[in-house]
């Protein structure tokens, strides 16, 4: 049925209501024809649930049998109505409004089914989404542990790479420190090592030279018992020696066995005679 000809038919019991309003039947009857149209038409916009669908289809075939249930006895007034200015088919509206009613009921039925499916597709989406978000966040929880122990052993290594690094540096300043300290008194000490020893050298050669020239035999004279002789000793300068104090080395060491050789060189066989280095000169 089309709005058009919902409108006519609502026109034309609206006519008829207007000349038999008295009656209380007939007024309940108009009330619940109007009723019905509507709610057919929300039915129709899909604007009505299934349940209701179904009460309203079982209400509305409970009251047709009772409007259609005798034309006599209901409406005394229908022999006085005009059936071509009223065109009214009692058993045609019933049998469209059963047919009303039964496409509501369907309409309905379709809806809640679509919206049951719907319903369980999205609680199961849900159960699945929540346990991947309680799944993620006992991950993230995990992570989270994992990060600051990772961050705790991250500032602890830094800590102790800085300390080893300080403590190296301090270690290897004094380390330097100490080898230079060491490096300077090894310095001195072969400087002044040196020093006595030309100092001590210088002062054997002056006086292997005033013994070779002195009143010693210098060809047994044993220079390196000289090399031993402590100069401070001697209680004599001998760059200048005076010659008391000459006299006194003399007379100790001139007779001392420990100031000459044990052999005299000239009979050594090894040596070459004086005459034969001058015919070889």
């Amino acid at each position: 049925m089309t709005r058009a000809q919902t409108k006519k038919i609502q026109d034309a019991l609206s006519a008829l209501v207007l000349h038999i309003w008295d009656d209380n039947k007939v007024s309940r009857m108009w009330r619940f024809i109007h009723y019905k149209v509507h709610v057919w038409e929300c039915s129709m916009n899909g604007k009505i649930h299934a349940c209701f669908g179904s009460m309203f289809g079982s209400l509305t075939f409970m009251y047709i049998e009772v409007v259609v249930e005798g034309n006599g006895g209901l409406f005394p007034w229908h022999g006085h109505l005009n059936a071509q200015e009223y065109p009214y088919d009692p058993a045609n509206v019933t049998r469209k409004w059963r047919l009303l009613c039964i496409s509501s009921n369907m309409v309905g039925l379709q809806h809640d089914k679509a919206c049951q499916s719907e319903l369980t597709g999205t609680k199961a989406e849900l159960e699945r989404v929540c346990e991947l978000y309680l799944k993620m966040k006992k991950e993230n929880e995990v992570i989270n542990k994992k990060n600051e122990d990772l961050s705790k052993h991250l500032r602890v290594a830094e800590v102790k790479v800085g300390l080893s690094c300080k403590v190296a540096a301090e270690r290897e300043a004094r380390m330097n420190h100490d080898q230079f300290e060491a490096l300077e008194k090894i310095k001195e000490e072969n400087s002044r090592n040196m020093c006595n020893s030309i100092s001590k050298l210088k002062m054997n050669i002056l006086l292997n030279t005033q013994v070779t020239n002195g009143p010693f035999n210098a060809i047994r004279v044993d220079f390196n018992a000289l090399y031993d002789v402590d100069i401070g000793v001697l209680r004599f300068d001998v760059c200048f020696p005076s010659s008391d104090a000459w006299d006194l080395f003399v007379s100790t060491w001139k007779n001392s066995e420990d100031f000459y050789l044990d052999k005299d060189p000239v009979e050594n066989d090894n040596m070459i005679p004086p005459t034969e280095i001058d015919n070889v000169s």
